[in-house]
């Protein structure tokens, strides 16, 4: 290494900069009748840039459009340190289009071309993943032209490389219905989904990520498209994954799919329903837990009798008052509702609410829904018009009264208004 690149290796970056040194490494950065010389100079920029202190700096010394420009060297070294540095100063900027508007993106599409597995390929792969990101996000037709090489690049082994191109695909789905339209139509699906099999916790981050933001609108055609890739086994295998922000994710994706009929059926038949309850009544902790609450509440919302009935066999009930018993606020309400919705479903005789209020005794769920009458205004409500709904109805109460005398030996139970 030169002593160049030593210098600027080893010394703070802040007294680098105030050395000066950055006119020189510009001038240095464009020798190429010094392609030593040159090379130094592209590792010593590169360096800088991982500290955003020199962002600055080397923006307005013109350092983007030189970098740019790099990326068509002869030499594949300058051309790596090119795509890391631009990669760097993309990664610390919120709005990205000043790099975009020097014609960043052809240059690492062209110098993409003709190569795969290679560290170059990284580069470029993290460079392009901070372009697509950016507040406000950049233009949709600007960075369109780069879907198709990180479609490839989605398929290449080297799994850092799948990381960054799954984090600009998630930075692609965040720009809105054009950003998805544009995934959908570059066929990355199949391999998403298969990605969720992967062993590294950033591709399954990113890749749920981006799912998540394709289904968040609840488009039945885009849900369904992704359902048709095999997509519920893989979620089931997710919810017992041992990263707590995963199995959120995981769940946000269920709770959007089950929001219609055929796709809870659907999640019903995949088996996901009893390991979200389990995850909402037996994990420990609180991580995930409310977004799992979410999912069986919207199945709830949007089923029909019979797979409402599958989720209180499969132990929905003692599962939503599980949740008033932590300090969960969110998590809290959402039961509630869920409960009153169950106690409050359509088409239900008399003798299936008399179950479901049993149900909610056999679990000590009247005593819980009494102590939580006299927490915040909210739960006060939520509470007491379910605690309402039970005892304004003789024949609801009743079973009540006879849940205390089988376990009290006493039919005494004083409901407090």
């Amino acid at each position: 290494m030169s002593l160049l690149c030593l210098l600027v290796k080893n010394a703070p970056i802040q007294q680098v900069i105030d050395c000066g040194v950055v006119p020189c490494l510009i001038r240095f950065l464009q020798m190429d009748d010094n392609p030593d010389l040159q090379l130094e100079a592209a590792r010593a920029i590169a360096h800088l840039t991982v500290s955003k202190i020199s962002d600055r700096y080397l923006i307005e010394a013109g350092a983007v459009p030189i970098l740019i420009r790099l990326l068509s060297s002869m030499n594949e070294v300058v051309r790596l340190q090119a795509a890391w540095a631009l990669g760097n100063l993309a990664s610390d900027n919120y709005d990205n289009n000043f790099i975009l508007a020097e014609g960043a993106l052809p240059a690492l599409i062209q110098a993409a071309e003709d190569c795969d597995e290679s560290p170059l390929v990284h580069a470029i792969a993290y460079a392009l993943s901070y372009l697509c990101y950016g507040q406000p996000g950049p233009d949709l037709l600007v960075i369109e032209s780069a879907l198709p090489l990180l479609a490839r690049f989605l398929y290449l082994q080297n799994v850092e490389t799948v990381s960054e191109v799954c984090l600009a695909l998630a930075y692609i789905s965040e720009i809105g219905d054009n950003g998805i339209r544009v995934l959908l139509q570059i066929g990355v699906l199949p391999q998403l989904v298969h990605l969720l099999k992967s062993s590294s916790k950033n591709i399954l981050v990113q890749a749920i990520r981006t799912i998540a933001n394709i289904t968040k609108g609840r488009n039945t055609s885009q849900i369904q498209l992704i359902m048709s890739y095999n997509v519920l086994p893989c979620l089931l295998e997710l919810l017992g994954h041992g990263n707590g922000d995963i199995r959120k994710d995981v769940c946000r994706v269920i709770s959007n799919i089950a929001t219609a009929g055929d796709q809870i059926q659907a999640v019903i038949d995949a088996k996901i329903f009893p390991k979200l309850i389990e995850l909402i009544a037996v994990s420990e902790g609180d991580i995930g837990k409310e977004e799992a609450v979410c999912a069986v509440y919207n199945a709830i919302v949007c089923g029909n009798l019979s797979q409402v009935w599958y989720l209180i066999d499969v132990g929905v009930i003692p599962a939503l008052l599980s949740l008033l018993k932590i300090d969960n606020f969110c998590a809290a309400v959402v039961a509630l509702e869920g409960l009153e919705k169950i106690l409050r479903l359509n088409q239900s005789t008399l003798d299936e609410v008399q179950i479901i209020i049993k149900r909610i005794c056999d679990c000590g769920g009247i005593e819980v829904l009494e102590r939580v009458r006299f927490s915040t205004i909210k739960l006060t409500r939520c509470a007491g018009r379910i605690l309402n709904f039970i005892f304004d109805n003789p024949k609801r109460a009743l079973v009540v009264v006879q849940y205390f005398r089988k376990m009290f030996g006493t039919g005494k139970y004083f409901f407090r208004n």
